[in-house]
């Protein structure tokens, strides 16, 4: 979303090109040059075989689908970023299993939200909604596995 709050502007989650080396955190959310070969190929098949996406430790899988767009964000700070990440390491650590099969529709339970200090997750299939308060700013972030559209 720009500066505006008004216009939203979508994001793949490989897109990574134009965000500043130092905000990718690397030693925490790994590399996402190596997590797009492992994560894409294997979120393609979320529709036709979900137990595909399982084995997938769910802190790389969700960050790197949800981190571009937040890095990306022109009317975040750095520290607010920062911010951001810590909160969506926190949830990921504390409810990411519970999320994973939730995410991939393995479960009886076809949604669940998820809640934090500051911070509300919720998951359904293919889709992810996070959202952070921030000096109380609501920041929202989203992924959707959208299904291929067959011939």
């Amino acid at each position: 979303m720009n500066e505006t709050r008004k216009k939203c502007e979508i994001r793949r989650a490989e897109d990574y090109q134009d965000i500043e080396k130092s905000l990718i955190r690397y030693d925490i959310f790994g590399d996402p040059s190596e997590l797009w070969l492992e994560i894409l190929p294997i979120t393609e098949e979320l529709y036709y075989n979900p137990h595909t996406l399982i084995a997938i430790d769910p802190i790389h899988f969700f960050s790197f689908m949800m981190r571009s767009s937040y890095l990306a964000a022109p009317f975040l700070s750095e520290k607010e970023r920062a911010t951001i990440d810590n909160l969506l390491l926190n949830m990921l650590e504390r409810h990411g299993q519970d999320m994973l099969p939730i995410f991939v529709g393995l479960l009886d339970e076809a949604e669940k939200t998820f809640k934090e200090e500051l911070t509300i997750m919720y998951v359904e299939k293919g889709t992810a909604r996070f959202t952070v308060n921030i000096n109380g700013k609501n920041i929202l972030v989203c992924t959707k596995v959208l299904p291929s559209i067959q011939d």
